[in-house]
Order: structure tokens, then sequence, then C-alpha cells
């Protein structure tokens, strides 16, 4: 999606976390951006040994 800005140059969205041009950008569950799909990179939850942790551990209680 590419609008049109300054006297015909082009202008498009851009990462705030890596400053790369993007298509999409990832938010955390409370809206703030943590990245896009050149700097966020996605795993199995079943090979992530975090996601084995008590969860209680996790939210630091």
């Amino acid at each position: 999606m590419k609008d049109l800005w300054r006297e015909g140059t082009e202008r498009e969205p851009c990462c705030p976390v890596c400053g790369r041009v993007c298509d999409t950008i990832y938010r955390e569950r409370y809206f703030e951006i943590v990245g896009c799909e050149n700097c966020v990179s996605q795993h199995e939850a079943c090979e992530t040994e975090a996601c084995y942790e008590p969860r209680y551990a996790v939210l630091g209680l």
C-alpha cells in the first residue's frame, strides 16, 4: 500500500524497530510494536523451551 507525497515521490511504510521497508508489523497484546516480517521470527511452541516453564515463572510471580 503506497501513497504519493511531496511532489510525486513514493512513501513506503518502514518498521519503527529495524527501519526496513515492511508490509506487516506485529504488536504485542498492549499494542506496542515489536517488529515486522523482517525482524521478527516465528518458532514452533513445541520446540521452544520457554513455553514449558510454569505460568507463574513466565509472569514473574
